[in-house]
C-alpha cells in the first residue's frame, strides 16, 4: 500500500468488521505517511474509543480539532469520551460547541441533557431532551432520559407518559431485557406514587 488513503480505507473496513487492532494499525500507518490527515486522526480516535482507550481517543479528537476546529463529530465524540471519564464540564462545553456548529445534532442534545441533569439543571435537561425528540420523535434514549428528568422534577404524570412511549420504542431483544425491566419497574413505582 503506497497511497495514504488506502490505509485509512482499509482501517475503516477492518473497524466495521470489529477488528479494532487491525484498524488502529492501519490508521497509524496512514498518519505515519500524512500526520495531518484529519480523517485518519478522527477514525483512529473512534477506534481507540471503541476499544476503551479514552485517553488515546481524547488525544486524537483534540488533534482533529486543532487541524479542523469546526469538525462537529470530533466535538461530539470528544464530549462523549470526556463524559465517560467523568469530566462533565468539558463534556458540556464540547456538546455545546457541536450544537453551535450543528443545532440539529440529536445526540449532542441528548448527551448535553444527561450532563445538565447530573449537575441538577433539570429544566435545562428537559429542554435538551425535548429538542432531541423534536428532531427525532423515535429517539428512545432521549425519551427515556426525558422521563427520568421529568420524574426527578416532580412531573409524575408526564414522566409516566414518556416511560410508556419509551417502552414501545425499545426493540424487544434479549440484550434490552434489563432496560425494559428497569422502565417497567419505574412505571410500577410511579403508579404507586400516584395513588
Amino acid at each position: 500500500m503506497n497511497h495514504v488513503d488506502d490505509h485509512n480505507r482499509f482501517g475503516a473496513a477492518l473497524h466495521s468488521k470489529g477488528d479494532l487492532d487491525g484498524a488502529i494499525a492501519e490508521y497509524r500507518a496512514d498518519l505515519h505517511l500524512n500526520p495531518t490527515h484529519v480523517c485518519a486522526h478522527y477514525n483512529l480516535g473512534t477506534a481507540l474509543q471503541d476499544k476503551g482507550d479514552l485517553k488515546g481517543a481524547i488525544a486524537q479528537y483534540r488533534t482533529v480539532l486543532r487541524l479542523n476546529p469546526t469538525h462537529v463529530s470530533a466535538h461530539y465524540n470528544l464530549g462523549t469520551a470526556l463524559q465517560k471519564k467523568d469530566n462533565f464540564e468539558e463534556a458540556i462545553a464540547e456538546f455545546r460547541m457541536a450544537l453551535h456548529l450543528n443545532p440539529n445534532h440529536v445526540g449532542a442534545h441528548c448527551n448535553l441533557g444527561i450532563e445538565l441533569r447530573k449537575k441538577g439543571d433539570l429544566e435545562g435537561a428537559i429542554a435538551e431532551y425535548r429538542t432531541a425528540l423534536r428532531l427525532n420523535s423515535n429517539g428512545v434514549h432521549a425519551r427515556h432520559h426525558l422521563a427520568i428528568a421529568l420524574r426527578a422534577n416532580g412531573d409524575l404524570v408526564s414522566a409516566r407518559k414518556e416511560y410508556k412511549k419509551a417502552l414501545k420504542l425499545i426493540p424487544k431483544t434479549s440484550e434490552n431485557d434489563s432496560w425494559i425491566e428497569s422502565i417497567k419497574s419505574a412505571l410500577r413505582e410511579l403508579a404507586g406514587a400516584m395513588r
